[in-house]
């Protein structure tokens, strides 16, 4: 589902005694609503599901809205961020949260149930600011055929989310992301929350038997402020030639190299450049021992731009 952003409207809010004004028009619905001037109304505290080490307390619904939280994985609340529903039997709305809490009033008395509810981060990282899915905190599939996530709206619905950084995505298959690197299939494509980088091996690399190994050293912290790792990936080659893929990494920046590997002989260090959309010569025209890279956001397309890497001898 699409969230389209306009500038076209105003609504007023006080949190803490200060003023917020905030202009917000979301497609063709405006909705003067989110977590700071009308919280969700919240029941007796009760153990709920959330984040890994968090507890939710359970949140009462309220008639003709949606409300819910937007948490990080540390149980931290998301500052900002848009929350939509599909309603069914017609119509739906959008709505703006902050704070880690919202609440979208229904603008459609025709939408009967909340048949598809989508949220997205808007997030700053090294200068830019990306829009990025989150993940219903329960796990349950996010798609339009899923009674589990049918609820009547005129009663008033709840759902939680969370920014995932890696994961499989509900409704996918639960995969490795390494065991199938060498997979462009739609749902292996589409079916985790972490970042893909593209691998292009040079001919003279790509043996069928070898084994190349990356390695992805952090150059600061992930997009969400937490401590990034280093990630090893093996590439067991099984194609001559052809694309690889690095999937489900948590978004950052990385210094890369590469080496082939074997348990007969010492590893071979290989060359690295990267190619990225806005220039394709990134990085110089010879390749490097290491380059380092992140992902970039296509404002214009609200979508992740993977970076590519040559690897050559």
């Amino acid at each position: 589902m699409n969230l389209p952003l306009h500038t076209n409207a105003r609504c007023v809010g006080r949190n803490s005694g200060v003023l917020l004004i905030a202009t917000i028009s979301f497609g063709m619905t405006t909705v003067c609503s989110g977590g700071p001037s009308e919280p969700p109304g919240k029941a007796e505290a009760k153990a709920g599901g959330g984040p890994d080490g968090v507890s939710l307390p359970a949140l009462r619904a309220r008639p003709n809205h949606l409300i819910g939280r937007a948490l990080f994985e540390n149980g931290k609340p998301v500052p900002e961020f848009e929350v939509g529903y599909e309603g069914g039997f017609g119509g739906g709305s959008s709505g703006e949260g902050r704070n880690g809490e919202y609440a979208v009033k229904n603008q459609h008395p025709d939408a009967i149930i909340v048949r598809n509810a989508q949220a997205r981060i808007r997030i700053p990282f090294r200068g830019k600011t990306y829009v990025l899915p989150l993940a219903p905190v329960d796990n349950k599939p996010d798609d339009r055929g899923s009674d589990e996530w049918r609820a009547d709206i005129q009663k008033g619905a709840v759902r939680d989310f969370i920014f995932k950084l890696t994961g499989t995505q509900p409704g996918h298959a639960v995969m490795d992301p390494a065991a199938v690197a060498d997979s462009d299939a739609y749902d292996v494509k589409h079916g985790f929350w972490g970042q893909t980088v593209t691998v292009s091996l040079d001919a003279a690399v790509a043996q069928v038997g070898r084994t190349v190994e990356i390695t992805l050293t952090p150059d600061g912290p992930l997009v969400d402020g937490s401590e990034a790792k280093t990630i090893r990936r093996s590439l067991h080659l099984k194609q001559p030639g052809g694309y690889y893929y690095l999937y489900d990494l948590p978004l950052g920046t990385y210094t890369v190299n590469a080496r082939l590997t074997s348990a007969a002989a010492s590893a071979t260090p290989l060359h690295v450049k990267e190619h990225v959309i806005e220039d394709p010569f990134t990085g110089g025209d010879t390749p490097q021992d290491s380059v380092k890279i992140t992902w970039t956001f296509d404002d214009h397309y609200k979508s992740i731009n993977n970076p590519t890497l040559s690897i050559s001898e």
